[in-house]
């Protein structure tokens, strides 16, 4: 017989803690950074019928989470994507041998073009990974996952789930206003949302609902992309700007992003009356933070104008947060170097270091 510390320690293998706090103290004490650990999982909310081993890298452990449940989870890296494995939903960890190789937990969007799934994860189609793949969300997918959130709200707080969704009504209206202050007067204007979806299934006596859709499920940020453009006058609808085939779905995305929580990125592109003579093409990125369970509401994070894209340190380029790196870049192992600001376009990523020395070693050499 032994304790879990002794376990850890003479035979390599840990079962989490129901006690949130002492598995959080094991997970910080037996887990440094990129350890590389076999994991027997049940998936994102326990959603399969029988765990599955998995080897990945421990990149952090996390304390809380938002959403319905505050729970602790750990950052994990599986060699092709980030993503979160709550400590409940993991009946075992062992450390892993020297040379085991990393299994795909996700499949990717290349898996989707080749036809080729060796994702671990069961019955999930192959090129729903949670990102942005070129397809949209459908309204009934976005009317569903609204649903489903708050229904779930309905079940933890009673009545208390109306106030929810005036919140996050509310807010929605005011980034909406918000981003129509930054696409007003342009061209053109990409659009880029992250939103922090979990799974919301919960047993209900009304009996199961419709599937989540799959990148529901995944345990990473969902990305959508959609594009706002000038119109026409001359086009006859009366409307100034226009999403394209989105235009019907942008109220319920933005809604959506507003309940789960995550992050939107606004990049101005061709000013509409052109730019003053003399002046500088600018580069505009502005960045939002929404709260989702932590508050219903958003916050800007980050708005950098570029007009010169020669020189970082240019002081015809402004940044109001330069030390800011999104979370899902971050995720992905970029990093600034000491000193390092944002206008060196989100700094280098962890495993190039050696790349970029070679290079400036190379730069320096005479031809």
């Amino acid at each position: 017989m032994v304790d879990a510390d002794h376990a850890w320690a003479r035979e390599g293998w840990w079962v989490p803690s129901d006690h949130s706090r002492h598995a959080v103290r094991q997970a910080r004490q037996f887990l440094g950074s990129r350890t590389r650990v076999l994991a027997l999982w049940y998936g994102p909310g326990a959603q399969f019928p029988e765990p599955v081993q998995v080897c990945v890298e421990v990149t952090d452990v996390h304390p809380h989470s938002t959403g319905p449940a505050d729970v602790p989870w750990l950052s994990v890296w599986d060699g092709h994507s980030h993503f979160g494995m709550t400590l409940s939903d993991l009946a075992l960890i062992r450390r892993a041998e020297p040379g085991e190789e990393l299994t795909q937990v996700w499949p990717t969007h290349d898996d989707a073009d080749t036809g080729h799934q060796d994702a671990a994860v069961p019955d999930v189609p192959a090129g729903t990974s949670g990102t942005a793949d070129g397809v949209l969300p459908t309204a009934e997918e976005l009317s569903l996952l609204t649903d489903r959130f708050l229904h779930l709200a309905g079940h933890r707080l009673g009545e208390g789930w109306k106030s929810v969704d005036e919140k996050a009504y509310a807010a929605h209206q005011r980034l909406e206003k918000a981003l129509e202050a930054e696409y007003t007067g342009f061209a053109a204007t990409s659009v880029k949302v992250w939103i922090n979806l979990f799974d919301t299934t919960h047993p209900c006596p009304s009996g199961p609902g419709h599937p989540l859709p799959p990148y529901a499920l995944t345990g990473k940020p969902y990305e959508v992309k959609f594009d706002v453009h000038a119109h026409d006058p001359s086009c006859g609808c009366g409307q100034e700007y226009g999403f394209g085939e989105f235009s019907d779905r942008v109220c319920q995305l933005l809604i959506v992003l507003c309940l789960y929580g995550g992050l939107i990125e606004a990049h101005p592109m061709v000013e509409t009356a052109g730019a003053p003579e003399g002046s500088r093409a600018a580069l505009r990125d502005i960045t939002w933070k929404v709260d989702g369970p932590d508050g219903y509401d958003f916050r800007e994070v980050q708005r950098r104008v570029i007009r010169d894209v020669t020189d970082a340190d240019s002081p015809l380029n402004t940044d109001t947060n330069p030390a800011y790196i999104p979370p899902y870049m971050a995720a992905d192992g970029w990093y600034l170097p000491e000193g390092g600001t944002s206008m060196m376009f989100h700094g280098r990523q962890h495993g190039h270091e050696g790349n970029n020395e070679r290079e400036e070693r190379e730069a320096d050499s005479p031809a």
